[in-house]
Formats: C-alpha cells, sequence, structure tokens
C-alpha cells in the first residue's frame, strides 16, 4: 500500500536566488517509508532538489 503526501519544500540557491522560497509537491511513498524517503522522492522530481548526506536536520511540521 501506498500513501499520498503534500509537501512543501524549502529551496534557496546563494548562486543564483536573492530569496528562499518554497516549491510544493505531492509524493507517494511505499509503506514503511522512512523521512529520508520524502528527500529521495522530492529529489527524483527535481533535480536541483539538495541536502546534505551529513549533519542533517529535517523538520517535519503538522
Amino acid at each position: 500500500m501506498s500513501h499520498k503526501i503534500n509537501v512543501k519544500a524549502f529551496f534557496f540557491n546563494a548562486k543564483t536566488d536573492y530569496f528562499p522560497y518554497y516549491k510544493n509537491f505531492t509524493l507517494l511513498l511505499a509503506e514503511g517509508a522512512v523521512a529520508k524517503d520524502i528527500l529521495v522522492a522530492i529529489q527524483a522530481q527535481n533535480e536541483n532538489f539538495s541536502y546534505p548526506e551529513l549533519n542533517l536536520i529535517f523538520k517535519i511540521n503538522d
């Protein structure tokens, strides 16, 4: 079984952006998915999305 979730992801590129901004994503995640699977799914939809592999700070809001 998969779950459909709506995610708002923060974007900012210091080389090209003047202001940070958010983009909305609709993701289908498999049963048992973990928080990092959300990041991987966003990156699959948007190649400009990146995140640190170490010392990741991840905030989830209701």
